[in-house]
């Protein structure tokens, strides 16, 4: 549930935003994120707009 909500803050964040925030989170996070949390945001995100 955690990296749904990284998803949407990294979505409405500027590039730069996205950067220095994505700098700040510990390493597991960030493997978290690239390695399945940016897909799995994207079908929460995609289900929920399909409704």
């Amino acid at each position: 549930m955690a990296l749904i909500f990284l998803g949407a803050l990294l979505e409405e964040a500027t590039p730069e935003e996205e950067k220095r925030f994505m700098a700040e989170l510990p390493l597991p996070a960030r493997l978290m994120w690239r390695l399945g949390g940016r897909r799995a945001y994207a079908k929460a995100r995609d289900r929920v707009r399909q409704a």
